[in-house]
């Protein structure tokens, strides 16, 4: 009578032991293991709290009529671009006038005609976008962009960075008995 009570008392502690065991899925066993190893949540919140506000401090545009803007900001000090890509810039708001002036350092920084604007784009528009297959840009040479703009007090602010226009390679690796011929 024990031997046919013993059996159903082991089966019943075998299901139960893999019943609860299914419960936790990996994800829970990284978890909990993880736990152990946890900041401070607090602590955690605070710091991307600070670090979000002060994001949000230095992606703030600043324009010409706001107090810390300094024309050395207009532009990044050089641009890469490769030949057959397309150069997009913007210039802070509320200015009264725009100019986009592309030089050529190699011929005592004469002024480079360009070819051909985007759509709606032109030397005094606040966008500078040209597409440089057709923009008479050579690669290998290294240009200067000037930004010069009038805030609507009269007062000019001007910036230059180097354009740097180099070619787009496409590395393509060919099997050798290809390149020999056989």
């Amino acid at each position: 009578m024990k031997k046919n009570l013993l059996y159903p008392i082991l089966c019943l502690i075998i299901f139960s032991g893999l019943f609860s065991s299914c419960l936790n899925s990996i994800d829970d066993l990284y978890d909990q293991y993880n736990e152990n190893f946890t900041k401070n949540m607090l602590l955690e919140q605070y710091l991307s709290q600070k670090q979000t506000e002060e994001e949000e401090i230095e992606d703030k545009i600043l324009t010409p009529n706001d107090e810390g803007f300094d024309e050395r900001d207009l532009l990044y000090e050089e641009y890469f671009v490769y030949d057959d890509g397309t150069l997009n810039l913007a210039a802070p708001y509320d200015c009264y006038e725009y100019k986009w002036i592309v030089r050529d350092p190699a011929s005592d920084y004469q002024e480079v005609p360009i070819v051909k604007f985007w759509e709606n784009c032109s030397y005094t528009t606040r966008e500078f976008v040209i597409y440089l297959p057709m923009s008479g840009l050579k690669a290998g040479k290294t240009y200067q962009l000037t930004l010069s703009l009038k805030n609507k007090a009269g007062k000019v602010f001007s910036d230059s960075c180097g354009l740097i226009v180099y070619s787009h390679y496409n590395y393509v690796v060919l099997d050798e008995d290809k390149v020999s011929g056989n």
